[in-house]
């Protein structure tokens, strides 16, 4: 660069040769500009992984950074995050004209872990003092909130120290790039378990809900129900003594265990026979098959000894008689037993009924009517009718009407009548039926509702209260079922068709149809029957539909699930070839591949290897040969060429050098793939 004085308009310049170049004016030129900048970059780090990005500094502007950890190439933003640990090289690059590049090394420090955990996370005031478990960098400090009492150094918590409560333990690295974590962890006391005492209890008593101090617990042992609330059933344990356990799982838990008793029940069991009496009969005393020792009563001003049940007939007087007997133990039970007093020297009436309807429906109301006899002064004077499985279940009237039944069944309706002379009863088992007269609800499911032509399917009907059913298949075969649940529904054209369910009982019935799709079979043609020799291939090619096809069996087949392939079978073979579309329904066709078979093999008597395309290699031909030995020989016997490989043929060399024409003589022994061998000689001319 030459910066000439001010004040100079002409320069010369000489080289190392002489030559002399000489340039006016230059007063006129303008001053060039600068032609370098400066790329130096402003030193930066080392940062914590952890840290924030941040954006680097040059002297100049206006160029590129790159670099490990470079988000932003053009502002120069470092990210040690995106950098990870270790010393990246940071480049900045000013092009063009004015151009120039700095490197700088910014170095990431790993930052640390301070990953820990207390196992479990709650303790009991009584436990052992907890250590923390270090996962990530150790040699940091512990704190503790809330008053706890810790180690700094190891994170040991004195659990008695620090009493009850929820405590956040607090964990800090003391590396470069330091770390904090924070686990929380719970001191409690002891829970507590304790039963509330409970029983002794009757065995007919109804259940109880057990108690403890502290719920959350588990109740077990004879009797237990539930064991979350403890509800425990007398019946259910059965009479005797019961361990009933109650546990609070976990490190701060705690058990109970109380006895239950309990009592048998007593039995009131008794009964009169005959049940009943004539006014002039002994006084009759009941048999007690149940508990001894209770206390007879006898309603109706009945006259009735209330240690023995004896029942004073005269005392009594004339009707019916209920004797309830309580048991005195400590778990007493009650029984009630009818007898009847009939002036026997006079006609009895006789009980007798009748019903409006005997066989109803459900909800249905109907009248009773009194069909009794007396001959007594003032006839009948009470009646007292029980309708088992009617509303109302009793009744005093004479004529009792509107005894509804809701639920369907069999009922049997007794009648009591009274005289003066005496009672009669009358008792039908199974009176009333009582029927569900509902009109059924059709429905049914299908097998498949989508199928393709040709196919068979089932139906199942799903109707409530039908006895009959009458189905119609549009398209199928059978048309028609009175089946329940019909099955191989054939269907042999395609379409959308209507199956129709009419379901019946003898109330009405019910209608429902459903549809379903039979979609057509698929097109397809394997094409006619081919004719090989055997060693030769043929191309098969099936035509049709769209689909997955699929040759059977893949033997001898370039591409068994492809439309088009080949096939070199070794002996005669039918295909059968499948095609499935996208509805699933398929479609096959055959055809056979004749193999005719026949030895053949035989050498050609002259070749001319002489480079010209034509006649250069002697072969071997034939068809059907599965193992060779072919030799050649010159005229004194020497052995020129072998081979075993029908493929491969003599070019006419020998050790490298071509052969002279001659006369050469060949020998071959051959096996063909039925298993039948051949051996053959003869000569060859080799011309140029």
């Amino acid at each position: 660069t030459i910066t000439p004085p001010p004040g100079i308009d002409t320069l010369r310049v000489t080289d190392s040769f002489g030559n002399v170049i000489t340039i006016n004016g230059i007063s006129n030129l303008l001053p060039c500009l600068p032609t370098s900048c400066d790329a130096t970059i402003t030193p930066a780090g080392p940062f914590c992984e952890n840290a924030s990005a941040l954006t680097l500094s040059a002297v100049d502007p206006g160029g590129v950074w790159s670099g490990t950890g470079i988000t932003n190439t053009s502002t120069g933003v470092f990210d040690p995050s995106t950098a990870g640990a270790g010393t990246h090289q940071i480049i900045y690059t000013i092009s063009g004209s004015c151009n120039d590049a700095d490197t700088i090394s910014i170095v990431v420090n790993a930052a640390d872990d301070a990953s820990f955990s207390y196992s479990p996370t709650t303790y009991c005031v009584t436990d052992p003092n907890p250590t923390p478990t270090i996962s990530g960098t150790s040699g940091g400090t512990f704190t503790i909130d809330n008053s706890g009492v810790i180690n700094a150094s190891t994170g040991e918590i004195n659990v008695t120290s620090s009493g009850t409560g929820a405590f956040n333990v607090t964990y800090t690295t003391n590396g470069t790039c330091p770390d904090t974590a924070t686990v929380t962890i719970n001191i409690t006391t002891g829970a507590n378990a304790t039963i509330t005492a409970a029983g002794p209890f009757c065995e007919n008593a109804s259940a109880v809900t057990l108690s403890a101090v502290d719920p959350g617990g588990v109740w077990s042992g004879t009797g237990i129900t539930n064991t979350s609330t403890g509800v425990f059933n007398p019946s259910t344990a059965g009479a005797g003594t019961h361990q009933i356990i109650y546990t609070i799982s976990g490190s701060c838990g705690d058990a109970d265990t109380i006895s239950i008793i309990v009592n048998a029940q007593d039995d009131a069991t008794f009964s009169f026979s005959p049940t009943t009496f004539c006014s002039t009969d002994p006084n009759p005393t009941p048999t007690i098959t149940g508990t001894t020792g209770g206390t007879f009563t006898i309603d109706n001003s009945g006259v009735i000894n209330a240690s023995t049940g004896e029942v004073n007939i005269s005392g009594s007087g004339i009707g019916f008689f209920n004797v309830t007997y309580i048991t005195s133990g400590t778990c007493p039970d009650t029984l009630t037993f009818s007898i009847n007093i009939n002036n026997c020297t006079l006609p009895q009436p006789v009980a007798n009924f009748s019903a409006s309807q005997t066989n109803i429906c459900e909800g249905d109301c109907i009248n009773f009517t009194d069909l009794s006899t007396s001959s007594a002064t003032g006839g009948i004077t009470a009646w007292s009718w029980t309708f088992t499985g009617g509303t109302p279940a009793t009744s005093s009237q004479q004529n009792p009407t509107n005894i509804c039944y809701l639920s369907a069944g069999t009922y049997t309706v007794s009648l009591t009548v009274t005289d003066a002379n005496g009672s009669d009863d009358s008792t039908i088992i199974s009176y009333i039926t009582v029927t569900n007269c509902t009109t059924p609800t059709a429905g049914f499911s299908i097998s498949d509702d989508e199928i393709c032509v040709g196919n068979c399917i089932n139906f199942t009907d799903m109707s409530t209260g039908a006895t009959s059913w009458e189905w119609t298949f549009n398209g199928g075969n059978p048309s028609t079922s009175i089946s329940q649940n019909p099955t191989n529904i054939c269907f042999a054209n395609d379409g959308i068709f209507t199956i129709e369910l009419i379901a019946s009982n003898t109330f009405g019935s019910d209608t429902i149809t459903q549809t379903i799709t039979v979609h057509p079979n698929p097109i397809i043609n394997a094409g006619s029957d081919v004719v090989i020799d055997l060693g030769d291939n043929t191309n098969l090619n099936a035509t049709g539909s769209n689909g997955n096809y699929n040759w059977i069996p893949p033997t001898w087949l370039s591409c068994p699930t492809c439309p088009s392939t080949s096939s070199t079978p070794d002996e005669t073979i039918t295909y059968t070839v499948i095609v499935v579309d996208s509805n699933g329904c398929s479609a096959s066709d055959q055809v056979t591949v004749f193999v005719e078979f026949e030895n053949v093999i035989w050498v050609p008597n002259i070749f001319s290897p002489n480079g010209d395309g034509n006649n250069d290699i002697l072969f071997v031909r034939g068809k059907g040969v599965a193992q060779l030995n072919f030799f050649v020989y010159d005229r004194w016997g020497e052995k020129v060429f072998e081979t075993t490989n029908i493929d491969q043929g003599w070019n006419g060399k020998f050790r490298g050098k071509e052969m002279n024409k001659a006369v050469f003589v060949y020998y071959l022994e051959a096996t063909f793939i039925d298993g039948s061998k051949i051996t053959k000689k003869g000569d060859v001319t080799l011309i140029r």
